[in-house]
């Protein structure tokens, strides 16, 4: 072990000499201490209720990430869960922000235009459905859009600020809504044939097919047993193509397609050593050579 460094630093107005091993364990003291501090304060967040979490949200004593935590593990982010905590926040928001703007007189209401005025400032408005004249459908239920009407905005009058939070809260819920019911709605993709993957490695996707594309003769290809699939590619001149670039042997070719096709070495050779008609292979076992009128007709030859 190195022989520990000597610093002087200043600390509390007097100079001291610390080894390096000391300022080295001193930092790992700091950052486990605030590792502790951080998952104190998350299990703290995941014990309090809704009611207090809301509360947080309102008076901004939450940081962002603290809520999208939080969110994540009340809903697991899914859409029918997190739609009921929306719809709870509303009941919990709104009725406090009507109390709030009621706290407020048709006097202080006039004053505070007044003032405006005279400061050349914008009254604030808002546009909110009108739901009295709002039509109908024979269940009764409104037939949206509903026309607007134009009121005053006591809010943004006299406390714009206020529920800053809370409108940030709505709109977070909102997306993350948005977002998991899209990702719900992506259809369950089937798990990807190695059979496609392993015969573009050889150049597959690339190679003419007769009048087959290459999906088409994938298509065929993953439809059919081994060795149909040897005398597929045979024919289209495949197998000849990939022993020229890959393999120096007949041996090291059928391990090429035993991977590729995932069979036995043997059951490739045996397949193509029945395409050769003058070959002793045992043509009850090994097949290939019978889907050959087959392949010509797909392949057009």
């Amino acid at each position: 072990m190195n022989d520990p460094q000597v610093f002087e630093i200043v600390l509390n107005g007097q100079t001291v000499r610390v080894s390096d091993h000391t300022i080295k364990s001193a930092r790992i003291f700091h950052v486990e201490n605030k590792n502790q501090k951080v998952r104190a304060k998350s299990a703290d967040l995941a014990d309090i209720t809704l009611k207090k979490f809301f509360k947080k949200i309102k008076d901004c004593s939450i940081t962002q990430l603290e809520i999208l935590n939080h969110v994540e593990f009340l809903t697991e982010m899914k859409p029918s869960k997190l739609k009921l905590l929306s719809t709870d926040f509303d009941v919990y928001f709104y009725p406090r922000k009507e109390e709030e703007e009621a706290k407020y007189s048709s006097e202080d209401i006039d004053s505070a235009i007044k003032d405006l005025q005279q400061r050349q400032k914008k009254i604030p408005y808002k546009e909110i459905p009108d739901f009295d004249k709002a039509t109908k459908d024979e269940r009764g239920k409104i037939i949206h859009p509903v026309s607007t009407v134009r009121i005053l905005d006591i809010e943004h009058l006299f406390f714009p600020f206020k529920f800053f939070g809370c409108y940030q809260f709505i709109n977070l819920l909102a997306k993350l809504i948005e977002k998991s019911e899209k990702t719900d709605n992506i259809p369950e993709t089937e798990a990807p044939n190695p059979l496609r993957r392993n015969l573009s490695k050889l150049g597959f996707d690339q190679f003419k097919f007769g009048k087959l594309s290459p999906d088409e003769a994938y298509s065929t290809l993953i439809a059919k047993d081994v060795p149909f699939q040897i005398a597929f590619l045979n024919e289209a001149g495949f197998i000849k193509s990939v022993e020229k670039a890959q393999a120096n042997t007949k041996a090291g070719l059928h391990k090429i397609f035993a991977a590729a096709l995932d069979c036995p070495e043997r059951t490739v050779k045996g397949n193509l050593n029945v395409l050769n008609s003058f070959s002793k292979e045992d043509r009850k076992r090994y097949t290939a050579h019978l889907h050959v009128p087959d392949v010509q007709k797909l392949l057009d030859k």
